[in-house]
């Protein structure tokens, strides 16, 4: 089932973002792993995407909340899953009502990962 679904993997933490890649590859999704928001911008402009998985703090001038609104607005209903390891008790209200969007704080266990993935692949197919 996953094979049909390409993952867009924004991480600018190169160990991180290989291991995750190869999980979610593992684990059949298709993965397009960047190291930046800009980056990912550019994919989501050229490339049929199903789920944005982006880290929230990104080096350089935009960080995960940026780039999933910026996302959400060109493809509304896009899902988004967005990881982070500081305290986001109280994150951006904007989305976060929405249930196509999940926030995964770190460090967390690929079931986990793939728990959330799931869960916003079945909303969007709903």
């Amino acid at each position: 089932m996953n094979g049909h679904h390409r993952v867009l993997l924004v991480e600018d933490q190169g160990a991180l973002r290989s291991t995750l890649e190869r999980a979610l590859r593992f684990h059949g999704y298709d993965v397009v792993p960047v190291a930046g928001a800009w980056q990912g911008q550019d994919v989501l402009v050229r490339e049929q995407i199903d789920i944005l998985l982006t880290d929230v703090a990104l080096g350089g001038d935009q960080d995960g909340f940026a780039l999933a609104g910026w996302a959400r607005e060109r493809r509304p209903g896009l899902p988004v899953v967005l990881m982070s390891g500081m305290d986001m008790l109280s994150p951006p209200a904007s989305g976060f009502s929405d249930k196509g969007m999940r926030l995964l704080a770190k460090p967390f266990a690929v079931a986990a990962l793939m728990a959330a993935l799931g869960e916003l692949l079945e909303v969007v197919a709903a």
